[in-house]
């Protein structure tokens, strides 16, 4: 570990890697990830096996600094398997998947370029739709911009308490409780470009105790995965992501 200038803490059944790098360098940094390797190559050789399930990385630098992080370091979800471990939508009576469902589905389709396209403008405010803005504010000395900078606009759809909300299906509400608890915090974000293509997707969910969207449970989903999506009835999707 020292030949790639990573100090550590050992413990008997727990190891800790430090080292310090500049705000410009990528994540995760170089040095880091060839000592990852090398540890994983040493283990396997002495018939032991790194834990990946149970290894963490903390991030420590300045307010501003973490800021920029954030967004480089935002997770795409690809596959079934990252949806369902991002934990959004659930557990019950949350929505997010129903809703998810009903994005793939019903509110976007592939036109013959590839290209994800609306089939209705959310400009119109139908389906509970409207301008998401994302205004950097601090709530306990953290900024909480969500989404990276562009020129396009954000729209967000997912709170059943918007005028316009009514036109979902049935099942994205059933579970609404109209009380302030978890059965209406899931949204999705979208970017559009002039002609309905999408840009951008995210989920991500409301924190209504705070007032504030959280940015450690905010995902940007893949053209791949909103293919698969298409491709499962609702019950074969809340299956394969555990919701109960």
């Amino acid at each position: 570990m020292r030949h790639h200038q990573v100090q550590f803490h050992c413990y008997a059944d727990d190891s800790q890697l430090f080292l310090s790098t500049k705000p410009t360098t990528p994540l995760p940094p170089t040095s880091l990830i060839s000592c990852l390797q090398d540890i994983r190559s040493w283990m396997s050789m002495n018939l032991l096996k790194l834990n990946s399930n149970k290894t963490e990385v903390m991030l420590i630098g300045s307010k501003s600094t973490l800021f920029k992080h954030h967004h480089r370091c935002m997770k795409t979800l690809k596959e079934m398997d990252h949806l369902q471990s991002s934990g959004f939508g659930r557990p019950r009576p949350r929505h997010g998947l129903h809703l998810f469902h009903w994005f793939a589905h019903d509110y976007v389709k592939f036109n013959i370029k590839g290209e994800m396209v609306t089939v209705r403008n959310p400009k119109k405010n139908v389906f509970g739709f409207h301008r998401f803005f994302d205004n950097i504010e601090e709530h306990d000395g953290q900024c909480n911009q969500l989404l990276p900078d562009q020129d396009l606009p954000y729209y967000e759809v997912g709170n059943l308490n918007k005028p316009g909300s009514e036109n979902l299906p049935d099942y994205v509400s059933e579970n609404h409780t109209v009380h302030n608890d978890d059965s209406n915090i899931d949204r999705i974000i979208i970017s559009l470009q002039s002609d309905l293509v999408l840009d951008r997707i995210y989920v991500t969910q409301h924190d209504h105790r705070r007032g504030a969207f959280d940015p450690q449970r905010t995902y940007r989903i893949s053209k791949g995965l909103i293919s698969i999506i298409r491709n499962l009835e609702l019950d074969e999707l809340l299956e394969k992501t555990g919701y109960s």
